[in-house]
């Protein structure tokens, strides 16, 4: 009977956990049907931080680049960039045309290879839910503004 009490104990507090993990990254539940979006947002916002020692690389107090070094592209061979926007009141750049697959490249660095996942925000916008650099997870459930490791 213990042994029972015990699985069942387990299964339960196994239960609770994952749609506790489900629910602090949830999508919109939106019924978006009769929505015709004239645009639909994808928010990407971001920082540059050196992998290294964590210190901002644009919006830090010894910044290693500016605004200008920094650009996004939606393909390989750089010909479509992305609009970026520099927020210097945040700190951070702002994405509203994020892509699925997008290259940055910061002048004097190089180019990492970016691939997101969005979730719905509300039926016009999504942000990034997953990020991934050149194939390593940054973030899953991603924050607001993310830092993104570079060199």
């Amino acid at each position: 009977m213990k042994k029972l009490f015990g699985i069942f104990i387990f299964t339960l507090l196994f239960v609770a956990c994952k749609k506790s993990n489900n629910a602090s990254c949830p999508d919109t539940d939106e019924d978006c049907s009769g929505v015709a979006c004239l645009i639909h947002n994808y928010y990407f916002y971001f920082r540059l931080i050196d992998k290294t020692s964590g210190e901002d690389l644009v919006f830090g107090s010894h910044p290693r680049y500016t605004a200008a070094d920094v650009s996004l592209f939606s393909d390989a061979d750089r010909n479509f960039p992305v609009p970026i926007i520099e927020d210097a009141g945040h700190q951070y750049f702002k994405v509203s045309d994020a892509q699925p697959e997008m290259y940055l490249v910061i002048a004097g660095s190089g180019v990492y290879k970016l691939n997101v996942d969005f979730k719905l925000v509300d039926c016009c916008t999504s942000r990034v839910k997953n990020l991934s650099i050149d194939g390593r997870t940054i973030c899953t459930c991603c924050s607001n503004a993310i830092e993104l490791p570079v060199d």
